[in-house]
């Protein structure tokens, strides 16, 4: 099982840096195939739209079809989409990729958090983090990588071919090592273990969404637009600075450096707190320094705000999901694509936003309407917080739910 989740952590550091290398191209990819950014919006959104669309698909099939299959067939529609994009560029070439990319990662990231949540019972917070980690090592890398290839004039296009043939490998290896492994007959055992309702005798009452999910959901949904929308949006909001996207690129390398040390430390003192305590810390302190970037007229000082901002939202989209899957039994899966789905639903709506304010009133403008997504997630994290205190509160004994509960 260590080798599987060593596959999964790979998987996960290719896909950060390939999805990354197109957030600083934003700027060079509209000068090649002279298209505005509200369009580049548009075609963001195309992506975000099939990725939702994959997520809700993807957990549904996760209760339902073997996780084996459904993994594979993810890593298929990726290796394709970096595939494509290796070719010369063109706006059909740039929406099919996109979309192939995006579609592909939402169902890896669904089937990988499913197939976490089934078979590692009641202990998957960690490994979630864990996954987080990986992928914002791999976008730390992403821009160094774009930034040398911009310094010595070579196209980032062979960089999708060399993706697309580390995609291929780790499949086959992935293959190999799923082919061992009886998935099955670990998930019914987990189903088993001493304490549940399930190993009770006790009728399962049928599962459906709560409070505690839609409020999760909502959440993700304005946290992570946010977060994505400053990943994508970042050199271009600094080219209002005149930084160019080659400086830029490393900025926003550091800004990912900084969400894997926070994630580290929110690792260690997740073992003696819990979830929302830690999203809570991050929701208001994440608001607090992007408002404060936004204010700053020194170009070093927004830059470190912008830097300690998205440290804060580091851990939002493991610690939510965390929270929405103890509040089922059987249907994880579905809950998973649910709420990632929300991840990836929020960017539909915010890129062309994005988009629009970038092209029409100035690339600083963009930094405003990721505050505001902060703020309405805040708003519901505090609600969030008030349903889980009156929840535990109620409740004696959580069996296996220590780090769900409120202290």
């Amino acid at each position: 099982m260590k080798r599987t989740l060593g596959l999964f952590y790979y998987i996960t550091i290719l896909y950060g840096i390939a999805a990354i290398s197109i957030d600083p191209l934003i700027p060079i990819i509209s000068r090649e195939l002279n298209i505005g950014y509200d369009r580049i919006g548009l075609i963001l959104l195309a992506g975000y739209i099939f990725s939702l669309i994959s997520s809700l698909i993807t957990g549904t099939l996760c209760d339902k079809v073997n996780i084996k299959k459904v993994i594979l067939a993810g890593l298929l529609i990726l290796f394709l989409g970096f595939l494509i994009f290796g070719f010369k560029i063109s706006v059909i070439i740039f929406i099919i990729s996109i979309i192939l990319q995006k579609s592909g990662y939402s169902s890896i990231d669904s089937s990988m958090h499913s197939f976490v949540a089934k078979v590692y019972h009641n202990m998957h917070a960690p490994i979630f983090i864990k996954i987080d980690i990986m992928f914002d090592i791999g976008s730390i890398i992403s821009p160094l990588l774009i930034s040398f290839l911009l310094f010595f004039d070579i196209s980032y296009r062979y960089a999708f071919f060399f993706f697309a043939a580390e995609i291929a490998v780790l499949a086959f290896l992935l293959f190999l090592n799923l082919k061992k492994i009886n998935i099955n007959k670990i998930i019914m055992e987990n189903q088993n273990v001493p304490g549940t309702e399930e190993s009770s005798g006790a009728p399962v009452k049928k599962e459906k969404l709560n409070v505690i999910i839609i409020l999760s959901c909502l959440v993700m949904f304005f946290s992570m637009a946010s977060l994505s929308g400053m990943s994508s949006w970042f050199t271009t909001y600094l080219s209002a600075f005149n930084i160019s996207v080659a400086y830029g690129s490393i900025g926003l390398s550091a800004m990912w450096g900084v969400c894997v040390l926070s994630l580290i430390g929110f690792l260690k003192i997740f073992k003696k707190t819990n979830e929302i305590t830690l999203l809570l810390f991050g929701g208001v302190l994440g608001v607090i320094f992007l408002s404060a970037a936004a204010l700053s007229t020194n170009i070093i000082i927004k830059l470190i705000f912008l830097l300690l901002h998205a440290g804060c939202y580091s851990c939002f989209f493991s610690m939510l999901n965390s929270i929405a899957i103890y509040e089922v039994h059987k249907s994880k899966g579905a809950v998973l694509g649910l709420i990632i789905t929300c991840a990836f639903s929020g960017s539909v709506i915010f890129q062309p936003v994005l988009g629009y304010f970038a092209q029409y009133l100035g690339s600083g403008s963009v930094i405003y309407v990721l505050i505001t997504g902060y703020f309405i997630s805040l708003i519901f994290l505090l609600i969030l917080f008030y349903f889980l205190k009156k929840k535990y509160k109620r409740m004696r004994l959580m069996f296996g739910l220590k780090s769900a509960k409120l202290k």
